[in-house]
């Protein structure tokens, strides 16, 4: 009997690993408490040095010119940190996006070579069983080839024992067994 090959069977098991060891969660990093807090702080100073620069500009407070250009540039500024914060914070969404993309194709890459190796087993286990119903035919076939010629065997004992019962007995010789005289001197 031929051996059949356990190679499915190993292709399931590495598949069913790999698709176990896919994870779920995608290793996004968190913003920190200093992220999370700079734009609101950022805004509020935004905001009042812009209302502060503003009101130096149309008279309402008596600021100087250096004070009123100090906070138009540190407003300005304020303003570009806030335009960085934010491509920042783009960035970062972005990031944990194409993580996760990354993590949904390869879940789905794993899920279907789990798939593919499972019809592979269930078409090894279908093989096997053909395989099976072979010899059980074959063994069924030698079954009754055996039984036929026991059946043989059996006929002809009978008709032996059927023979010797109806045949006279044979007559004993009995000089059959002894020597004679001419067999001793030779």
């Amino acid at each position: 009997m031929r051996r059949m090959s356990d190679a499915p069977l190993n292709d399931l098991s590495a598949a069913a690993e790999r698709f176990a060891t896919v994870d779920d969660t995608a290793p996004v990093s968190a913003p920190s408490a200093v992220e999370r807090a700079l734009p609101p702080v950022l805004g509020t100073l935004l905001g009042g040095l812009l209302l502060a620069a503003l009101g130096g500009l149309t008279g309402v407070l008596s600021l100087g010119f250096a004070a009123v250009a100090a906070g138009l540039v540190v407003g300005g500024g304020a303003a570009y940190g806030l335009i960085q914060l934010a491509e920042q914070a783009r960035r970062r969404e972005s990031a944990a996006a194409a993580s996760r993309q990354r993590e949904r194709a390869a879940r789905h890459a794993a899920g279907s070579e789990l798939v593919e190796a499972i019809g592979g087993a269930l078409a090894h286990v279908d093989r096997l069983d053909a395989e099976r119903a072979r010899l059980h035919g074959k063994v069924d076939r030698l079954e009754r080839q055996l039984t036929a010629k026991e059946r043989k065997i059996a006929r002809l004992q009978a008709f032996d024992a059927e023979r010797r019962t109806l045949e006279p007995a044979p007559a004993d010789d009995p000089m059959a067994g002894q020597l004679t005289f001419d067999a001793v001197s030779e």
